[in-house]
């Protein structure tokens, strides 16, 4: 087994450089041809690294972040669409002369991986696609495991999943988030669980009428769905609450500011129903995250109930909430950067 993943690792994984800069391509073309990368794309085109990315997926794409025509975050959002019409996940990274948290933040909220500093030392390139390669490799280990899963529930009519959106429902949340707690306190990196409920608690005055709160209920799954990565964890957990489940493989989370676009599409888009648009749906939200020590500790009910009760904080304060769960000492911190 060993002996297979070390040849996946390189001449099994797919990578497409785009880069407008002829010179830099060939570079990176060497360096990874060099560290045994046989298949590789490279193109100074971002509507031809387009088309290729079309024509045959790659494992990772490493793109400049500005290019003329379509920059590297355009591109991610292009990727990102067709990975989900295709139910595959890809590793972007950006190349890029940007410093700083604001342009870290920009690049993650719009779906990139990871991003690195233009340098002619490509050793910190190739650690990171090396890096990229284990990554893409556990998400495809995961992608047939969750295919395989689905499919034995499917013929034994194993009810965790929600006839009305097709997402998994909270017995299915719940055994996934315990996987993930045993995952990260055996592997590292952290874990986060983010509750979304759509109205204020009680009823919304939209639920009154069945259809279109069936309407609202199945668009609010899609977009969940085309929010998150391609092999996050979505449920719906209640009436109109919803769930995300996702890893992150650095041990630090993502900042709560990182979520913004769950709220955002949830929550300040109007929703198209039979009898009109329904734009008064409210989308508070929180965010639970927990690391190697704190995983050892505490279930998935519990994480499932500190979450619960963060939306609540959340529905009161009107801003996001974000709990870091650290041993037997959760604490629960608001996002006073911005109102929801």
């Amino acid at each position: 087994m060993a002996v297979a993943h070390a040849a996946w690792d390189r001449e099994g994984v797919s990578i497409l450089v785009v880069d407008d800069a002829r010179f830099t391509c060939e570079m990176i073309r060497r360096a990874l041809r060099g560290a045994g990368y046989q298949d590789l794309r490279v193109t100074s085109s971002a509507r031809e690294g387009l088309a290729m990315f079309r024509e045959r997926e790659a494992h990772i794409v490493l793109a400049d972040w500005l290019m003329p025509e379509i920059d590297g975050l355009a591109l991610t959002r292009r990727i990102r669409e067709l990975d989900r019409d295709h139910g595959r996940y890809t590793y972007v990274m950006l190349l890029t002369a940007k410093e700083g948290t604001a342009s870290l933040t920009e690049a993650f909220a719009h779906g990139v991986d990871d991003f690195i500093s233009k340098s002619p030392d490509h050793q910190e390139l190739l650690a990171r696609i090396g890096a990229a390669t284990r990554i893409v490799r556990l998400h495809s280990q995961l992608q047939e495991v969750n295919s395989r899963l689905q499919a034995a529930e499917s013929g034994t009519g194993d009810r965790r999943f929600d006839p009305a959106t097709g997402l998994g429902n909270e017995a299915y949340l719940r055994d996934r988030l315990q996987a993930l707690l045993r995952h990260v306190a055996s592997r590292g990196g952290s874990g986060v669980l983010v509750l979304i409920r759509l109205g204020a608690a009680g009823q919304p005055p939209w639920t009154d009428d069945p259809q279109r709160a069936g309407e609202v209920v199945r668009e609010a799954a899609t977009r969940l769905q085309q929010a998150v990565r391609p092999l996050d964890t979505v449920a719906r957990i209640g009436e109109t609450e919803f769930a995300a489940l996702m890893i992150h493989h650095h041990t630090e989370p993502p900042h709560v500011s990182a979520f913004r676009r769950l709220h955002r599409m949830l929550g300040m888009r109007a929703y198209r129903t039979y009898s009109g648009f329904v734009d008064s749906v409210t989308a508070p939200v929180s965010v639970v995250s927990f690391g190697t020590e704190a995983s050892r500790g505490i279930g998935a009910e519990d994480v499932l109930a500190q979450a619960r009760a963060a939306l609540t904080q959340a529905e009161t304060t009107g801003h996001t909430v974000l709990t870091r769960v650290s041993g037997a000492h959760p604490g629960a911190t608001p996002d006073t950067s911005r109102s929801v």
